[in-house]
């Protein structure tokens, strides 16, 4: 489908390093005091796969952490932001307390949530820098405030009903600059605070998030349709006037598109092997292609659970 030697991954990796992470992510994740539902959910997610193809130079223990933070991300999203019973203030405090919190803050409270994240926000900062930290909490920040927004839209049928603004929430909302601002910690690299920002590098980061958004939106439709979550890129066409099938032809062209930029894009980066930004760059990609395979082959995507 891709030209100059870009292929989107067709099969995880498969060794026994893998298979150990794997097994204790979900004893791990069967350990935390949530909703047995969404716990069954997250284990049967195969996120320490995502993972895996997502931050590939990752070493073990790294990537351990890696797929712990992105579990308690899923579960945050599903267990609080999304829960019905908790009041709008009710969650902006606990995102404030979230967002606010610093390096080596006391994990011994109450709410399991805020437990994990102050646990996995210790031993995240034990092993950036100043500056990576940094980065890790704007965007950790950014991402809770942005899904709040987002679902007080999609509960109120208001907002967000422009593709343009839709992605520019989702780039923040979905979570993905987020991950992409873990991967210099997980796989031990730096990128440069001058390059991180450059105009060509923030093209790079926001084609890679749009091209994780309208993959994620097309794979997941008929689950959010079955939960009546009608915010998503197709909800959108389809309120413009075009019907289920059209959408989705037009989504897969879009998506298409969005990679095709992507790629031209990257063949005008550094191609400095070992460089923070040769880095940097290959793990846009590397989330995009993870991405796409995980969302087409993980059974929350296939079923409705």
């Amino acid at each position: 489908m891709y030209t100059i030697g870009d292929t989107l991954l067709t099969s995880p990796p498969s060794n026994s390093q893998l298979e150990k992470m794997e097994k204790d992510l979900a004893s791990w994740t069967r350990a935390l005091d949530i909703d047995g539902t969404c716990k069954i959910r997250l284990v049967i997610s195969q996120v320490g796969r995502l993972a895996a193809m997502a931050y590939p130079d990752a070493a073990p223990e790294m990537l351990l952490l890696g797929a712990k933070f992105l579990t308690w991300l899923f579960a945050f999203d599903g267990e609080f932001l999304e829960e019905s019973s908790k009041s709008h203030h009710e969650k902006i405090r606990t995102i404030k307390e979230i967002s606010y919190a610093a390096p080596g803050k006391d994990a011994g409270i109450e709410s399991e949530m805020l437990r994990v994240f102050f646990e996995l926000s210790n031993e995240i900062a034990l092993s950036a820098s100043e500056a990576q930290f940094s980065r890790i909490t704007n965007h950790l920040r950014s991402a809770l405030f942005a899904a709040l927004l987002e679902s007080a839209s999609a509960q109120r049928h208001t907002g967000l009903n422009s593709i343009s603004a839709y992605l520019a929430t989702r780039r923040d909302s979905s979570g993905v600059l987020l991950c992409f601002s873990m991967a210099e910690v997980l796989s031990g690299f730096i990128m440069p605070e001058e390059k991180f920002y450059e105009p060509r590098v923030t093209a790079l980061r926001n084609s890679a998030c749009d091209a994780i958004v309208w993959s994620n939106d097309t794979f997941s439709h008929a689950k959010e349709e079955a939960r009546q979550n009608t915010l998503g890129v197709l909800n959108i066409l389809e309120n413009q006037g075009m019907g289920l099938e059209e959408a989705l032809l037009c989504s897969t062209e879009k998506h298409q598109e969005i990679i095709f930029r992507f790629i031209k894009l990257r063949k005008a980066a550094s191609q400095e092997a070992g460089s923070g930004e040769y880095c940097y760059v290959n793990c846009l990609w590397a989330w995009i292609s993870a991405n796409h395979h995980w969302s087409s082959t993980t059974p929350p995507y296939s079923y409705n659970c």
